[in-house]
């Protein structure tokens, strides 16, 4: 918990409502990549036991979650995305953009990271999976690989991507 909002980190203000209604205080919560759900939740508890007459709680900002379009509402979905976004940035927030999945085990699966484009990518990834001297020693000539057709194959049901703010595209595998 924390009195100010200095943080770069991605923070939930949470307000406490008395029973006419009103706001009996708001308090701030830094979602650092160490905290869970359960530990705000009983930091909340504690704060609410503290208020006279306190009927419920709301989150009423989330804070530097500007990366993602889907307002989270649980509070082990938002720890999720806090975590995901700390450690993976706009790749984290893309892909939970795209799939409303928050879980950082499925997005480390599916990221196949930031590739100059979708042929770029596909070019790259068949070079790693394939042996290239024995497409050589079949007397096939690599040059004539059409990589653009490949990719737009395997970025209609294996892969998809996202424009990256800095250029090019990341990459994910569909699970």
């Amino acid at each position: 918990m924390s009195e100010t909002l200095e943080s770069t980190n991605p923070c939930i203000e949470v307000s406490f409502y008395n029973q006419e209604g009103t706001v009996a205080i708001t308090e701030s919560f830094d979602l650092d990549g160490d905290i869970d759900a359960s530990d705000i939740q009983s930091e909340i508890d504690d704060i609410a036991l503290t208020i006279e007459n306190c009927k419920e709680w709301k989150i009423t900002k989330h804070i530097n979650f500007d990366l993602i379009d889907r307002v989270p509402t649980s509070l082990d979905e938002i720890v999720d995305i806090a975590k995901g976004v700390i450690e993976h940035g706009e790749a984290f927030a893309l892909y939970y953009n795209n799939t409303g999945n928050c879980s950082l085990e499925d997005f480390q699966e599916a990221y196949s990271g930031v590739h100059d484009s979708e042929e770029d990518f596909t070019e790259t990834f068949f070079e790693d999976i394939t042996d290239m001297k024995a497409i050589e020693k079949a007397g096939l000539n690599p040059y004539y690989i059409d990589y653009e057709k490949m990719a737009n194959d395997w970025f209609i049901n294996d892969f998809w991507s996202d424009t990256c703010s800095d250029g090019g595209v990341h990459v994910y595998r569909y699970l």
